[in-house]
């Protein structure tokens, strides 16, 4: 069970999309979405605030995290792409990781 905030948001936000992807009631996912966007944005706010963004290893990570967005659209698109994407999301984890680092 996740123990901070950083561990049960992200965990939160995956146990949303699952319940929303079971959920057949139109109202009930409109709701959890709603929800949903709100933790992202608490999530967004707290990375915001944390972590350092004059850093080029934080350069380096938003760089990488919209080209990842974009892959993942494509892979939407065309399911073709999904081992692409899950390379470029794992590089993306390594930016990211790297960006972190800068914090502690």
């Amino acid at each position: 069970m996740p123990t901070t905030i950083g561990e049960s948001l992200p965990k939160l936000l995956d146990d949303c999309t699952e319940l929303i992807l079971k959920e057949r009631n139109p109202k009930k996912v409109k709701e959890l979405r709603k929800q949903q966007k709100q933790i992202a944005k608490k999530l967004q706010e707290l990375i915001d605030k944390n972590v350092r963004q004059d850093t080029a290893e934080y350069k380096e990570a938003v760089e990488g995290i919209q080209e990842a967005h974009e892959t993942v659209k494509a892979a939407i698109k065309d399911l073709g792409k999904v081992a692409e994407t899950i390379e470029k999301i794992a590089k993306v984890v390594n930016l990211i990781s790297k960006a972190a680092d800068m914090v502690a």
